[in-house]
């Protein structure tokens, strides 16, 4: 492969690399490490909204108070969403959307009572700075730039450094600033590729809403409706009378595990089209699943 890469072609890469590294490079640092700390989002979250932290309540009886609630403050509403009180977030919320508005309120759930919550955005601050610097689609598109020059600058920097590869597994290091910034290169190499292109793949239908517009005739909520294997139908406008979900969650529990249901959407409520979905609690899966 050498004998294909001439000097020319070397320098090229080796302007490249320096030059995307420079002008990308502070802005990827932030972006990892916003990232770093949308890891820990939930808990910065509730870290800074103490008023909301309220007595553990048994799934079934928050998801009765919460079902109760949105049927008080509107029963026909498109879609009604409860996110259920878990580990690493103790408080009930409850979301209700009528066209283009949704709602979200805080709810005690034992008594019922709504919370008051504190006007921030808690972790979900460096989360949005992470994918779109709180910029919405121009900083998504910027993100996903920074993210093929950082492809470009790992392909480029392995293509001018290859004799390092073999020192490195020779252990033939040299205590200089580059060969200090070549390997420890090596040594994240793996995991900033990967996570590199992950994030690309994530970030790809949103960009490229033409892509799964032919495939799934839709947006880029069709590929994860087929993966999530969701059902859904449009309203009937005629009315119908809601089972409680607190008699569903049993079912739930049964398929998806006891006290793992973390989200529960509830599409055309109080139609005789309503559909009631479960999802389960993702932080000990690599895999989300819903009922």
């Amino acid at each position: 492969m050498s004998r294909f890469i001439t000097p020319a072609i070397t320098r090229a890469m080796s302007e490249l690399h320096t030059w995307g590294g420079l002008v990308f490079g502070w802005l990827l640092f932030a972006i990892f490490l916003t990232g770093t700390l949308s890891i820990f989002e939930p808990e910065l979250t509730h870290w800074m909204q103490p008023n909301l932290r309220s007595v553990q309540a048994e799934p079934v009886q928050a998801i009765a108070t919460a079902d109760q609630k949105l049927r008080l403050l509107d029963p026909q509403a498109d879609i009604w969403m409860i996110a259920m009180p878990q580990k690493r977030h103790q408080d009930l919320e409850i979301m209700w959307k009528k066209g283009k508005v949704t709602l979200e309120k805080h709810v005690d759930p034992q008594s019922g009572a709504i919370m008051k919550a504190y006007d921030t955005e808690g972790g979900h601050f460096f989360a949005d700075f992470h994918y779109q610097l709180h910029s919405g689609k121009t900083g998504l598109w910027l993100v996903s730039l920074a993210s093929v020059v950082m492809l470009v600058t790992l392909v480029s920097g392995i293509a001018i450094r290859r004799q390092v590869f073999k020192e490195f597994f020779r252990l033939r290091w040299r205590l200089n600033c580059l060969n200090a910034h070549t390997m420890t290169g090596v040594l994240t190499l793996p995991f900033v590729f990967l996570i590199t292109y992950t994030g690309l793949t994530i970030t790809f239908f949103m960009i490229l809403p033409t892509v799964p517009k032919v495939l799934y005739g839709n947006t880029w909520h069709g590929p994860h409706t087929v993966a999530s294997q969701n059902f859904d139908r449009p309203r009937a406008n005629l009315p119908g009378e809601m089972v409680p979900l607190s008699e569903l969650l049993p079912r739930a529990e049964k398929e998806l595990g006891k006290g793992n249901i973390s989200f529960i959407r509830i599409t055309n409520p109080n139609d005789r089209h309503a559909v009631v979905t479960f999802f389960r609690t993702v932080d000990d899966t690599i895999v989300a699943m819903s009922a």
